[in-house]
C-alpha cells in the first residue's frame, strides 16, 4: 500500500495499476412477485374453505373465522368529549358479531356505562381516574366480560388507564374505537365495523385465519 501512495498522485488512476477496476453502475437486485397466501377461513355453514386473498387483503364477506370465540357479555363505554354511542350503532355492533358467530346474545344495554366523559388535562385526571373506577366496577358487578370503548379522540393517557382498569383490575377486555368512525345508515362503513370484530376474535382467543397447509 505504501507503494501505492507514493506512486501515484492520481487517485483515479490508482487501483488499474493493481489490476483493480470499479464498476460504476448501480446493483441491480432481481426482484420477485410473489403469489398471494392462500388462507383457510370457515363459509356461513361452519366448512374450512380455502381463499385466495387479492391484494393482500381480508375480504370477510360470505365467511367466518377459522376459530371464533363466543364473547362474554359486552356493552359500550363512552370516554372523552366527542365520543358518541347510539342505539343505531350498537345495533351495528350486534349485526357484525352476530354475523361472524361471536355472539348469541344482544349486548348488555343495561349497564349505564355510556355517557362517562372524562377530562384529560393536568386538572381533570382524578376525575378520569374516579369515572373509571365506578364505570368498570359497575361493569363487573353486571357480569360484563368486554367493552367496546368509544373515545372521542386518540389520548395515550387515557388509553393507558382504561387498559389498567380493564386488564389489570377486573379482567375485562377492552377493544378502543374512534367516535368519528362509527356510521351508521347510508355513511356506515361496514369494513370498519368488521375490522373490530377482527380485533374482537383474537383478542378473546379466536384465531381469524390459518395459511392454507399449516
Amino acid at each position: 500500500m505504501a507503494e501505492f501512495f507514493n506512486s501515484n498522485t492520481d487517485m483515479d488512476s490508482g487501483p488499474e495499476t493493481f489490476g483493480v477496476s470499479i464498476n460504476r453502475d448501480m446493483v441491480v437486485v432481481p426482484a420477485r412477485v410473489l403469489p398471494a397466501p392462500k388462507l383457510r377461513y370457515r363459509n356461513l355453514s361452519d366448512a374450512v374453505s380455502v381463499e385466495t386473498a387479492p391484494f393482500a387483503s381480508w375480504n370477510l364477506k360470505g365467511k367466518r373465522f377459522y376459530l371464533r370465540k363466543t364473547i362474554p357479555k359486552w356493552t359500550t363505554l363512552t370516554v372523552g368529549d366527542g365520543a358518541h354511542m347510539n342505539g343505531d350503532k350498537l345495533h351495528q355492533f350486534e349485526i357484525v358479531f352476530e354475523k361472524f358467530g361471536l355472539q348469541d346474545h344482544k349486548a348488555a344495554t343495561d349497564c349505564n356505562l355510556k355517557g362517562f366523559k372524562g377530562a384529560c388535562d393536568h386538572s381533570g385526571r382524578k376525575d378520569l381516574e374516579d369515572g373509571l373506577k365506578v364505570a368498570f366496577e359497575a361493569a363487573k358487578k353486571k357480569g360484563v366480560g368486554l367493552l367496546i370503548v368509544v373515545l372521542g379522540s386518540k389520548d395515550v393517557y387515557r388509553y393507558g388507564k382504561i387498559k389498567y382498569w380493564g386488564d389489570l383490575k377486573h379482567a375485562i377486555y377492552t377493544i378502543f374505537v374512534l367516535s368519528k368512525n362509527l356510521k351508521t345508515g347510508d355513511k356506515i362503513d361496514e369494513t370498519y365495523y368488521a375490522n373490530v370484530a377482527l380485533k374482537v376474535n383474537t383478542n378473546i382467543g379466536g384465531t381469524n385465519h390459518i395459511l392454507a397447509g399449516s
